[in-house]
């Protein structure tokens, strides 16, 4: 017996995703995820990145050149800060 009411199902499940190119293969990496497996603050897109950039460091890809958007709930603040610098410290790859 579940203690949620009915109005809790008619509600729409959000699908939250992350695209990210690769300008090199013209490729695009997409990460998708729905509200009840995460949400979609800095700590999730970061998590995003990171695993994307490691997948690249297994390919023997060397440098980085990123762009985002100036979103600094999700883009731009100290969370994605601290992951690239973990980044840098952790794999072979050179941030540009």
């Amino acid at each position: 017996m579940s203690n949620v009411g009915n109005s809790y199902y008619l509600r729409k499940l959000k699908l939250q995703k992350l695209t990210i190119h690769d300008y090199m293969t013209q490729g695009a990496h997409c990460y998708c995820w729905t509200e009840d497996q995460m949400a979609t603050g800095p700590r999730e897109i970061g998590t995003c990145v990171y695993l994307w950039l490691l997948s690249q460091a297994e390919y023997g890809s060397k440098t980085a050149l990123m762009y985002s958007a100036s979103c600094g709930g999700q883009n731009r603040n100290k969370y994605i800060v601290a992951m690239m610098i973990f980044t840098l410290l952790t794999t072979e790859i050179d941030h540009s």
